[in-house]
């Protein structure tokens, strides 16, 4: 995960970078224009204290590096519990994302918790419980029933169940068939968790003998949501990378040469020819993928609690796909608003004033927007001090090139009703 792509996750769970709050640029601090930003403090979570359990959506979760900073926050950084629920809808992002969340949080020779789990049960003060769902993120969330088989829910994975397995596991590294069945008959038991019932007796946990079948379960509403929507990534350096990369390698120049083009700003073989991002230009692509990035946002918006903050962000430079988007969400939705944020100062702290002023992160269109530049040209020099040198292997500088992606990120404010 790059900078660029961990500003919204540092968005999403501070405030710091909240321009109204700390005015850390006071010349150009934008202003809250639909609700005074104050009021939206004290508003902020009426109910919640130390005690309650946060809940965190990552409406399009793969692969899941994201996902897993926010758990990581959560177990490193704040003092209450965590619900973190990542959705996607492809079955192999989502089995990608799985293993990068079972790497990372659950195997205790990778995950660096072995001493927090005893017999399957996390015995830390804190608790960050990270569930999965394998599902539509514009439909994720909807109201339904007892009765709907709890497979349809899409729940593929519940990180209090897999460390219930490494516990009874033992030695063995592949599950056989009764591990499975009891893996299937405990997510179905979990799948409840997330959903609050229309009963005479409201119940704040729920499981499969408790509730009624008739019941309408509801889906319990998120504190913070992160909608990093799928775009035409035209602002991605690794995907640039990657056209012009099948682009070099498809011509008739050697391998050397291709390798200069692709590292060297005024190579002799550089062509201005790209492979053509077909979404881009084609108009009926980009209509249906904004509609779903629309669809994407709205939910996401929907699930969120009063009071709790939204993240929406892409890789992509196209306004369309960004300032469009949450300029529809705002005239769909009246108590959705932006809360002005700015990475300037932060910028500055870790690339230093210099590099810092090279137009690196600009405003949006929409005052109070953030869009990160794409610079090749910067992630190559920060790769040649790190290094002291640009290694001649493409893979190599991509790995260094960390600050040169582009990307857009706006958070959106929810008004809590008076």
């Amino acid at each position: 995960m790059d900078v660029s792509s961990g500003a919204a996750v540092a968005a999403l769970l501070w405030d710091v970078y909240d321009t109204k709050q700390n005015e850390r640029d006071k010349k150009d601090t934008p202003q809250i224009t639909s609700i005074d930003y104050t009021e939206f403090q004290q508003q902020k979570h009426p109910t919640t204290t130390k005690r309650d359990t946060i809940r965190v959506l990552d409406l399009c979760c793969s692969p899941g590096l994201k996902l897993c900073t926010i758990a990581d926050m959560f177990t490193s950084s704040f003092s209450s519990n965590a619900t973190v629920v990542g959705v996607d809808i492809s079955t192999h992002r989502m089995a990608l994302c799985k293993n990068i969340v079972k790497k990372y949080h659950i195997d205790p020779s990778t995950s660096g918790h072995a001493a927090a789990v005893t017999g399957g049960e996390m015995t830390s003060s804190k608790k960050v419980d990270i569930r999965l769902y394998e599902t539509d993120g514009t439909a994720f969330g909807r109201t339904t029933n007892r009765a709907e088989s709890w497979e349809d829910r899409g729940l593929i994975f519940d990180s209090t169940v897999a460390h219930e397995q490494i516990a009874t596991a033992g030695k063995r590294k592949r599950m056989n068939k009764s591990a499975k069945s009891r893996e299937r008959k405990r997510l179905k038991e979990r799948s409840f968790l997330d959903y609050s019932a229309s009963l005479p007796q409201n119940k704040e946990s729920l499981n499969a003998s408790t509730v009624d079948e008739n019941a309408l379960l509801t889906m319990k509403q998120f504190d913070k949501v992160l909608v990093d929507a799928e775009c035409s990534t035209d602002g991605a350096i690794k995907h640039l990378q990657k056209k012009q990369s099948c682009n070099y390698k498809s011509s008739n120049l050697p391998n050397k040469m291709q390798e200069e083009a692709l590292t060297t700003e005024n190579s002799s073989h550089k062509t201005q020819t790209m492979i053509e991002n077909t979404i881009l230009s084609s108009q009926p692509k980009l209509t249906n993928l904004v509609k779903l990035q629309q669809s994407l946002l709205l939910n996401g918006f929907h699930l969120l609690k009063p009071g709790g903050t939204l993240i929406y962000s892409t890789c992509s430079l196209c306004s369309e796909q960004n300032e469009g988007v949450i300029s529809w969400l705002l005239h769909q939705e009246g108590d959705a608003f932006v809360i002005p944020v700015s990475f300037t100062k932060a910028t500055s702290l870790l690339l230093g004033e210099k590099r810092a002023s090279k137009d690196l992160i600009t405003d949006g269109s929409i005052c109070g927007t953030v869009r990160f530049c794409p610079s090749l040209e910067l992630s190559l020099s920060v790769a040649t001090e790190e290094t002291n040198a640009v290694s001649s292997d493409i893979g190599s500088i991509k790995k260094e090139a960390l600050f040169g992606g582009g990307f857009f990120l706006a958070k959106i404010g929810k008004k809590c009703k008076k």
